[in-house]
């Protein structure tokens, strides 16, 4: 077995891809149309106030 020398920038280097991954995905996630999208509530209106 060959003894490998171990890089912890090479290591770095890949967590950094998977959260600028990660972010762009959010970021593509805010770009689509938000008015498609809506929250599943429940919603009871008592005269002067919103439950």
């Amino acid at each position: 077995m060959a003894i490998v020398p171990w890089s912890p920038f090479t290591e770095i280097e890949n967590v950094r891809r998977q959260m600028d991954k990660i972010f762009d995905e959010m970021r593509d996630f805010d770009t689509l149309d938000k008015a498609s999208w809506k929250p599943a509530i429940e919603l009871k209106d008592e005269q002067d106030c919103l439950i």
